[in-house]
């Protein structure tokens, strides 16, 4: 009997060890990394936006000291007194001048006295009424301290400008205490919130784009981390100087 050929169908499967070392190889590759900027928007939705704009500062490599919420808060309340305490010197001075016999509601006394101020040719240094400035500027401010609560990112072209504002502002306030003490020699209370408010948005303002890099090569940390105590210092300094400007009159208080 003569061996006949095997006829058995070849084995087509393979070798299973090759089938699992292409699984292996399939599942061993490294699973790609997030590009950067879904980690940048995952770390921005989880943790939220500080208002620090890293393509406004790539020069910038310091972190920033100062919070944004802080000026935020600053600039929205701020902004709220002083439009305030603006529109209330504005309505009186038009009951004055409606009636000049007319005693304003911050007239308390012969220091504190809102009408001396409105009557002083100071009053109006550019023609109008000073506190229309204020009607004008502090809506501004407040939108930009409600905008930076809401989250929003302001560009830098912004924070220049409002430091430009607010610049300005701090000399004119300044150079209308000084008229108020030893010119006019009356203290007005509703100005004396326009000051009070108007120094620390300068202040933080300045504190805020220093630490941001926005004013170029200016920077001082120290001023940036005693922050609060430069302008309570300042606020104080300008206390004491009213006191002893109207010694007299403080002191008949308690006589």
């Amino acid at each position: 009997m003569t061996d006949r050929p095997s006829t058995a169908a070849p084995d087509t499967t393979g070798d299973p060890r090759d089938k699992s070392g292409e699984h292996d190889e399939a599942t061993s590759q490294p699973a790609r990394p997030a590009s950067s900027e879904a980690i940048d928007a995952d770390s921005a939705e989880h943790d939220g936006y500080d208002g620090y704009d890293d393509e406004d500062d790539e020069d910038y490599d310091d972190e920033p000291v100062l919070s944004t919420r802080l000026i935020a808060w600053v600039l929205t309340i701020g902004g709220v007194l002083g439009t305030a305490a603006s529109f209330a010197l504005v309505i009186e001075k038009f009951l004055l001048l409606a009636n000049p016999f007319h005693i304003p509601s911050c007239t308390l006394d012969a220091v504190l006295s809102c009408g001396s101020v409105m009557r002083s040719p100071q009053a109006e240094l550019f023609g109008f009424p000073n506190p229309v400035l204020g009607v004008i500027a502090f809506p501004v401010v407040t939108t930009l301290g409600v905008v930076l609560l809401a989250g929003a990112r302001l560009p830098r072209w912004v924070w220049t400008g409002l430091q430009a504002g607010a610049t300005l502002g701090v000399v004119f306030v300044h150079w209308l205490m000084i008229q108020s003490m030893y010119d006019i020699r009356a203290l007005c209370p509703y100005c004396m919130v326009v000051w009070a408010v108007t120094i620390p948005i300068f202040w933080y303002t300045t504190v805020h784009n220093m630490d941001r890099g926005y004013l170029g090569r200016l920077r001082a940390p120290l001023l940036v981390r005693f922050h609060s105590t430069v302008v309570t210092t300042w606020l104080v300094m300008i206390a004491l100087l009213a006191v002893q400007a109207f010694w007299d009159h403080w002191m008949s208080y308690f006589s």
